[in-house]
């Protein structure tokens, strides 16, 4: 059901979550109300909450009507699987995307195929670059943002940014010192 995955890729994608947070959500774990998520016991038995912007919401709650018109009443799982008493299994979901991405024109000529997991890295890339566009302290959001991960603490999540080409194009526009400690090389002939 393509409904279904629309929904889930965008919840770890806007959200961070890890694969098996999104699998094993309880629809009783969503309160779109206060647009927010609850996690319970996930990674290293951590609970949090995690917001969701107002379209987000939207899709979610839209994502809710369209399921309890398709099985009759609203499932203990989010995301259920065929099923409607189990969730959705990680397998299923690594297989859709495995799926989806080999639709794509890009599949062809990447030489690293990416996964589910990739989502949830490329929301903390784009958010540390947001942050860093906007010249906001690092070191004041960065526990903000392992804490809405469930991460122990921020080099955790500085993990994610390491060798990714867009970190090193927004590091180097936002670089005031490297020019004047390291001079630029001249090849003179």
């Amino acid at each position: 059901m393509a409904q279904e995955y629309k929904v889930l890729f965008r919840l770890i994608y806007c959200c961070g979550l890890r694969n098996n947070e999104a699998c094993s959500l309880k629809t009783s774990d969503i309160d779109l109300s206060r647009g927010c998520l609850s996690i319970y016991q996930s990674k290293g038995s951590k609970d949090r909450i995690v917001y969701l912007s107002e379209d987000l919401c939207a899709l979610c709650l839209d994502y809710l009507d369209w399921l309890h018109g398709q099985l009759g009443f609203m499932p203990k799982w989010f995301f259920p699987g065929r099923n409607p008493g189990v969730h959705i299994p990680k397998t299923s979901i690594d297989r859709k995307f495995n799926e989806f991405w080999k639709a794509t024109t890009s599949s062809s000529s990447c030489d690293k195929k990416p996964t589910v997991h990739c989502l949830r890295h490329a929301y903390v890339i784009k958010r540390i670059n947001l942050w860093m566009e906007e010249d906001a302290p690092l070191h004041v959001m960065m526990p903000y943002l392992s804490s809405y991960l469930g991460h122990k603490g921020p080099m955790e999540t500085y993990y994610y940014y390491h060798q990714v080409e867009d970190a090193f194009r927004t590091i180097k526009r936002k670089d005031s010192v490297s020019s004047r400690v390291i001079p630029e090389v001249r090849h003179e002939e």
